[in-house]
């Protein structure tokens, strides 16, 4: 089963005490099946595929498990501390353009800017490109795809490419011309997320108080290399 389908019998097969589905909306009839067999929170109105904040997300699961809200608010109120030391810390990220991006068939698809890695980043102070976001829309799971002669929107202050697996490597992307012409790559202001296994790439798509944290971590200082335009300075990513 891949994050992308859901295996009823497989769900079956882990006898949950509760199902929960809070990144991705299930329509009813997949509600209803859930529902037989186990309480089920889905994910909270009103926000597309992978954009409910992670805060309203984490007081649900709160309520459905406790009751109410006095654990989820005491982290949000933690995790909310740490983004505000990281901003003090970094005070050249505000107003800074960046997004995340990836490659897939030979293009480029960076996040919507509804979605939860994409607030992760302005949560750090930065803005999400303008331009980007005024061609979002239409894609299910917030994607918007940039295309060769579109490639210009990705001329940014940073972006971090979330590695998984498969053609989506750091190699592919720098050895394409269509990259070596960006800023990103004239001015080392690409950001790495590769630890070999996908696990920092799952971090990032994953948003969870512990992510999060561990995001905090790591993040900020590669950040902080890639928007100082100095190729020189893009240090290793945290092991």
């Amino acid at each position: 089963m891949s994050g992308d389908e859901l295996n009823l019998e497989w769900v079956l097969s882990q006898t949950p005490d509760l199902i929960l589905v809070v990144y991705q909306d299930i329509d009813q009839a997949t509600y209803d099946a859930l529902s037989k067999i186990a309480p089920v929170v889905a994910m909270p109105k009103g926000y597309v595929a992978w954009g409910a904040p992670w805060q309203e997300e984490l007081k649900l699961i709160d309520r459905a498990t406790s009751g109410g809200t006095e654990k989820s608010d005491a982290i949000i109120a933690e995790i909310g501390a740490k983004f505000a030391a990281v901003r003090a810390a970094y005070p050249q990220f505000a107003g800074k353009t960046a997004t995340n991006v990836y490659l897939r068939d030979g293009s480029f698809l960076a996040y919507g800017p509804e979605d939860t890695a994409s607030r992760f980043i302005t949560d750090l102070g930065f803005t999400f490109p303008p331009e980007l976001a005024a061609t979002a829309g239409g894609d299910a799971y917030n994607r918007i795809e940039i295309s060769a002669e579109n490639a210009r929107l990705l001329d940014l202050d940073a972006a971090i490419w979330p590695i998984d697996a498969g053609a989506n490597t750091q190699e592919t992307v720098e050895a394409m011309p269509l990259y070596r012409n960006l800023r990103l790559a004239k001015e080392g202001r690409s950001v790495w997320l590769d630890d070999g296994q996908g696990t920092f790439a799952g971090a990032l798509s994953f948003q969870s108080p512990l992510s999060i944290a561990y995001l905090l971590d790591i993040l900020p200082p590669m950040l902080a290399a890639a928007v100082d335009g100095d190729v020189a300075t893009v240090p290793e990513i945290a092991k």
